[in-house]
Parts: structure tokens; C-alpha cells; sequence
């Protein structure tokens, strides 16, 4: 096992590790099995943060009429304008 530094800022990478603890910039070796580790990293933290985005943007409402394809929802936050596309549900639910 060798040591390694981040070429940014100097600092000890710990091992395993994909991102600098100091500075935050990713540091990434060439073999294939820490490059698929990273990617999974990656998607994983990004999955992360748009769940929080979602759970953050939340307005809370209720149906009051559907019609075929268009439901109509009141709510009390003024957010959206007449005709705004606020979701998308297919049929798989």
C-alpha cells in the first residue's frame, strides 16, 4: 500500500478514499475496480442530493377534480402558474 497525496492541496489521501477530506477534489487511480468504486460513489451521492432536493421542494396540497388526464391541486404556497407541469406519473404508478 503507498501513500498517496492530493495533487491539489498536499494532504494525505486516506486510503479507499475517492475525495480529498481538505479540499474536496476527487482523486481517482487508473485500476478498473477503484474506477467502478468511484462511479458508484458518484451516482450514489448524487442520488443523495436530488432526494433531498425532493423532499426539500415539497408543497403540500390536495387533488380537487380529475378529469381524464389533468388533476387540478390546491395549495397554499403561490409557486406554480395556471398550466405549470408540477409532476409526471406514467402508468406503472
Amino acid at each position: 500500500m503507498s501513500i498517496k497525496f492530493c495533487p491539489e492541496c498536499g494532504s494525505w489521501i486516506l486510503h479507499g478514499s475517492f475525495k480529498c477530506k481538505r479540499c474536496g477534489r476527487f482523486v481517482l487511480d487508473i485500476d478498473r475496480p477503484t474506477f467502478l468504486n468511484f462511479i458508484k460513489h458518484l451516482l450514489q451521492e448524487e442520488r443523495s442530493l436530488e432526494n433531498f432536493r425532493a423532499l426539500k421542494d415539497r408543497v403540500p396540497g390536495g387533488v380537487v377534480n380529475v378529469s381524464f388526464d389533468l388533476a387540478t391541486i390546491e395549495c397554499k404556497f403561490p409557486g406554480f402558474e395556471e398550466g405549470d407541469i408540477i409532476s409526471y406519473v406514467n402508468g406503472i404508478g
